[in-house]
């Protein structure tokens, strides 16, 4: 893992993946940015496009503007190392009919993002359009718990409890697989939830594993730190290496 540095307040942590599988190697890069809007506003020339930056003043309200700045800076991060791409606003990042990310670039390429973020931290998963993957990001935060419990399946409802950390930290790490997942299949949370029950979910060191019932293809690793729960989906066949840099 390294740390890009665009000024003192704006640090992300770039990690790259190595994913393995029986007949091929893929690479994947994971970008997490703390920063806050007044952080990302004076930097918006290094990494926003033109019609980017337009569309970022175009929102009224300083929440949507710091969550889009945040995931577009996120996202143009772990493409540009995905990329070999310096510059920064030579990559764009559309929305798709879905509101899913979609990569613009001047050269041909198979780059594709996934973006999450929360009020002030952002993160994003740069990969092959080969190998789909997902990612979500959440504040664990005791106020969702009753609304998220609506959602549970009656085996999710014994399962959360057997993980031995405290509800609001299970309630959300559940959550996030289920986006993870939604966000590789480009649905969203638009789709009955008890479609993505959880089946298993087992800690093996830093990272929680888990798969869903009617969607065995993948496996998704899963982490808590610092108050927020972040889950990558990813097929469930592929080693992913955490460990190369």
């Amino acid at each position: 893992m390294k740390e890009i540095v665009f000024n003192s307040k704006v640090v992300t942590s770039l990690q790259h993946l190595r994913l393995t599988r029986p007949d091929k190697v893929y690479d994947a890069y994971f970008a997490v940015t703390k920063a806050t809007l007044q952080d990302l506003e004076p930097l918006s020339d290094l990494y926003l496009e033109e019609s980017e930056r337009a569309y970022a003043q175009s929102l009224k309200f300083d929440r949507r503007r710091a969550s889009y700045s945040l995931g577009r800076y996120c996202g143009k991060i772990a493409l540009g190392a995905y990329l070999d791409e310096s510059d920064l606003q030579k990559i764009s990042i559309k929305a798709g009919v879905f509101g899913q990310p979609v990569v613009d670039y001047l050269r041909p390429h198979d780059a594709q993002v996934s973006i999450a973020h929360t009020e002030s931290l952002g993160a994003a998963l740069a990969f092959s359009e080969e190998h789909p993957m997902g990612l979500d990001v959440e504040v664990i935060d005791s106020s969702r718990d009753e609304t998220i419990a609506k959602t549970f399946t009656e085996h999710e409802s014994v399962l959360h409890s057997k993980l031995g950390i405290d509800q609001s930290s299970a309630y959300v790490l559940i959550w996030t697989i289920k986006e993870a997942v939604a966000k590789v299949l480009r649905t969203g949370i638009t789709t009955p939830l008890k479609i993505f029950e959880v089946k298993e979910l087992a800690r093996e060191g830093k990272f929680w594993i888990s798969s869903l019932k009617n969607f065995p293809q993948y496996k998704i690793y899963s982490y808590i730190e610092e108050g927020r729960a972040c889950s990558i989906a990813s097929p469930y066949k592929s080693i992913i290496d955490w460990r190369a840099v």
